[in-house]
């Protein structure tokens, strides 16, 4: 599906739109729930009536339970919840049976309060929502305090090196005065120069600049080190998912953590570790760059690149949406820079109508649909570069603008409903359109030695290939209730996604360039998810390429079991699980969710976050390792 951009055809263009959108919504709904849905929502042009003030619906307290010594502080937050889902704006109260509460403050929604006692025992903490009346209650154990005093720390290993934006993972252990280990202990990581490396709250150390640093851990008073030495990386290298973590069902976000870091406040082209995995994230986006906008985003989770191979040294551009379209450069290292905004005939007349070329040798060029035709511009200059087949005239409204790899082939899809579907080969400037009336959206074969298109057809989310040689579908797969063909990860001769229409958690799958559809395993990342496949990849088996998956909106997929809830999640068909990190988007609105998407050479990924509930939205690219 596309994002609801105020369309050209008036109000009936949006209301068949919305009404393919709750087409999807309730059959999706009816599988993650296992019954029968009727319900009824009505679009509504521009100047309908306000609907009646949102009500509280419910208040919820976290965490609901913890155990702390006497007089450990206990951070507790709570969040009021409209009927609609979204975060009510409401006074809270909060009272205890026993025991200290203060420190209350409140930042986008969430209310927090800190509680101590100085007894031992049970004791209830409540928060009472004004408007409303609704209440929820934690309960807070605290335990006298541990009789083993902490005698040392043990820190392993004691020396490590470490590439610039590569991690390496540091174990600490308390101890007591006869060397016997101690568990429960809180262990405080510190970092002796942050410009050189920084640790998270697990001893995950990530390296930043060449240097030498000394990491300690603390605990109880007593300190332990490790000297640690960051190397700059080789030039290059081979973007290898291999080296981040497997992916497990216990890998959810680290919201605490993350808080830490206070991403909101960072400066468009600083970076962050992921508090996961120590993947280096870079942010492209904030309040005044690449110009003063409310949020930025990025557009969907599959098509053409979004991010451009380097077209100037180490220099790549961007593509982002808030106020208007930019082109954003990125350099690992430097920054962010040379923000320019595409305007009159190099304005994209949609999302998804606007691609960098796939080719390591024109990597300064990028592909747009301007609504009268597809041209090819000069990323360098911002001019147009005609030739080689372009541009292509009298194309109105491309969409769904995506090519194959090394820009051997093109398709899109004329206006974000069709029917029509165009397949394009600039080398022989040949143009052929295949008649679909019920097509949802094209998906390239990104193998560049072939030219088809798999054709997604709603509602059933069937599959129609299309082979533009000969200019015949040449096989079908029907849908639900069977495997569905719907967001899925482009790649070589292989079109992979997860099967919804299965029990949760669900299982990957992946279809074939036959339609026949093999059942890739579960545990699934989510029931409604997207996953990207921009990287073009040469492995000795086809099973061996990366797809990379999100889940479609919301902090972590509702529900339980799933693969590293909310996460960023590298999947081959080989049966490969890697975590890259997570979005911490907890966004529900479909223009600003989380769309991970691959650069060609694989290196990044790029995705939206409003960075754990913050009031606005961002872009950011995670740097992939290399080998």
């Amino acid at each position: 599906m596309l994002k609801a951009h105020p369309p050209k055809g008036g109000n009936a263009e949006v209301e068949a739109r919305c009404m393919s959108f709750k087409h999807k919504l309730f059959r999706r709904l009816a599988v993650l729930v296992g019954i029968g849905v009727v319900a009824a929502i009505a679009c509504e042009s521009p100047g309908a009536t306000t609907p009646p003030a949102p009500t509280v619906a419910a208040l919820i307290i976290s965490p609901k339970a913890v155990a702390v010594q006497p007089n450990q502080d206990v951070a507790l937050m709570a969040v009021g919840l409209l009927t609609s889902g979204d975060t009510a704006q409401i006074i809270v109260t909060w009272g205890a049976s026993d025991g200290t509460i203060g420190n209350n403050s409140v930042n986008g929604g969430r209310h927090y309060a800190h509680y101590s006692n100085a007894n031992t025992g049970t004791f209830k903490v409540w928060a009472t929502s004004n408007p409303g009346g609704k209440s929820d209650t934690a309960t807070v154990t605290v335990t006298p305090s541990a009789v083993e005093p902490v005698a040392s720390v043990a820190v392993t290993p004691a020396q490590a090196s470490v590439d610039e934006g590569r991690t390496v993972q540091l174990t600490a252990t308390p101890k007591d005065a006869n060397g016997n280990s101690l568990s429960g202990r809180t262990v405080i990581w510190t970092s002796g120069d942050t410009a050189v490396a920084m640790v998270n709250g697990a001893g995950l150390v990530t390296g930043v600049a060449a240097g030498s640093v000394t990491i300690t851990a603390t605990s109880e008073g007593k300190s332990g080190a490790a000297a640690i030495t960051v190397a700059a990386p080789p030039p290059g290298g081979t973007p290898d998912p291999t080296l981040l973590p497997v992916a497990t069902t216990a890998q959810g976000p680290l919201t605490a953590a993350y808080g830490t870091l206070n991403v909101l406040r960072l400066a468009a082209g600083s970076w962050y570790p992921d508090p996961t995995t120590g993947v280096k994230i870079y942010k492209l986006t904030s309040g005044t760059f690449p110009t003063s906008s409310s949020s930025w985003y990025h557009d969907y989770a599959e098509g053409g690149d979004e991010v451009s191979l380097p077209y100037d040294g180490n220099t790549r551009a961007v593509l982002v949406n808030g106020s208007g379209y930019w082109l954003v450069d990125f350099t690992p290292g430097v920054g962010v820079g040379n923000a320019r905004r595409l305007t009159g005939s190099f304005t994209p007349c949609h999302d998804q109508s606007f691609a960098f070329s796939s080719n390591p040798a024109t990597p300064y060029y990028a592909y747009v649909s301007n609504c009268s035709s597809v041209q090819r511009i000069d990323i360098r200059t911002m001019t147009a570069a005609p030739g080689n087949g372009w541009p292509v005239n009298n194309e109105t409204e491309a969409v769904w603008l995506q090519q194959s790899e090394s820009d051997a082939f093109f398709t899109w899809m004329r206006g974000p409903s069709g029917p029509v579907v165009v397949g394009y080969e600039p080398s022989t400037g040949t143009l052929k359109t295949q008649m679909v009336s019920n097509v949802d959206q094209p998906q390239i074969n990104r193998n560049g030695s072939v030219r088809q298109v798999a054709i997604n057809t709603t509602p059933q989310e069937g599959l129609l290939l299309w082979d533009f040689t000969q200019n015949a579908i040449i096989c079908t797969a029907s849908g639900d209730p069977g495997p569905q063909f719907n967001h899925m990860a482009a790649l070589r001769d292989r079109w992979m996604g997860l099967n919804w229409n299965t029990s949760a958690p669900h299982n990957y799958d992946q279809f074939l360039t036959d339609c026949s559809n093999q059942n890739l395993g579960p545990p699934a990342s989510a029931n409604d998810y997207y996953a990207n496949g921009n990287w073009n990849q040469h492995p000795a088996s086809l099973d061996d390429q990366w797809a990379i998956f999100s889940t479609q909106g919301g902090l972590v997929p509702p529900g339980s079991g799933y693969l590293a809830p909310g996460g960023m999640i590298f999947v081959t068909a080989s049966g490969q699980r890697r975590l890259l990190g997570h979005a911490y988007n907890t966004s529900t609105n479909y223009t600003t969710y989380s769309f991970v998407r691959q650069s060609a050479d694989g290196r990044y990924v790029l995705f939206t976050s409003d960075m754990n509930g913050s009031p606005r939205s961002d872009v950011f690219l995670a740097e992939v390792p290399v080998r």
